[in-house]
């Protein structure tokens, strides 16, 4: 099967794997709390689904929602790549873990992880929590990437918002930094950041998006899209989405933007930023 840029490979920037418990915890939380999840996918299944897509490579992305669970998951992030190399594997830490330097010196150097994903939203921590100091220390000497879902999408409490995420820029702003959902709903404020920024990445996953599952809320000329281009990459959220798959770029190549933009976000932007 072709990708949306025919022959040209895709990279999926913002897609998930997780144990199997954990998939059926967060599939049911997402039934009850916000959406139907479309594609229940268990881990090997979804990198089957991409190699049926035609996709080149996808993300790991998944986060510790409670203390001491990062260890197991970083090695399961490491199981999953050794099995599936086109995978792009990231692991996480959570500040309150027991011996949290370790386990995150050994995700990034023994497994060659190439970062660590933050969902603040659900794991109540702030961005600029003292324990994690020395875990951003540790990223910027190994060089790996931070993705963190920081904005006030699709909802919001005090652990995250463009002015929280400000913080943490002004002291880490030096590190290569992916923010999930282009970082809505702070739009202008997201796109300002990247003018700051330049090792900074927004993605696109669920945002541009033609349903009415998670508002996009955006309100900006969508030319500011191709002033950006360098620093955008296409993410799904897979396989947590209510819609099929395709709707994911769907209304992006509707807008009939560039090609060269549509090259950049699909594919050569992820290649360049996870140095694949």
């Amino acid at each position: 099967m072709q990708t949306p840029l025919g022959d040209m490979p895709a990279i999926d920037a913002h897609a998930h794997i997780f144990p199997d418990r954990l998939f059926e915890a967060i599939w049911h939380y997402f039934d009850q709390q916000y959406w139907q999840v479309k594609y229940k996918l268990y881990s090997p299944d979804i990198a089957a689904f991409y190699r049926e897509q035609g996709f080149a490579g996808f993300t790991t992305l998944y986060y510790a929602h409670k203390p001491n669970i990062s260890a197991s998951m970083n090695e399961y992030a490491r199981d999953f790549h050794e099995q599936f190399p086109e995978s792009i594997p990231f692991g996480t830490v959570h500040p309150a873990d027991k011996d949290l330097l370790d386990v995150a010196e050994v995700a990034l150097t023994s497994y060659n992880l190439l970062g660590f994903k933050f969902q603040l939203l659900v794991t109540d921590f702030y961005i600029y929590d003292p324990r994690l100091f020395p875990v951003y220390d540790l990223v910027r000497r190994e060089d790996k990437i931070l993705v963190f879902h920081a904005g006030t999408a699709p909802g919001a409490n005090h652990f995250v918002g463009m002015k929280r995420f400000r913080k943490f820029a002004e002291q880490y702003g030096d590190l290569r930094v992916q923010i999930a959902h282009m970082g809505g709903y702070e739009y202008a404020d997201s796109f300002a950041i990247l003018d700051t920024h330049p090792t900074f990445y927004l993605d696109t996953a669920m945002i541009f998006v033609d349903e009415n599952v998670f508002p996009s809320m955006y309100d900006l000329d969508y030319q500011l899209l191709v002033d950006h281009e360098d620093q955008i990459l296409f993410g799904s959220d897979f396989p947590n989405i209510p819609y099929d798959f395709a709707e994911s770029w769907k209304f992006l190549f509707s807008l009939n933007l560039p090609k060269t933009f549509y090259e950049k976000i699909m594919y050569r932007n992820a290649r360049q930023f996870y140095r694949l």
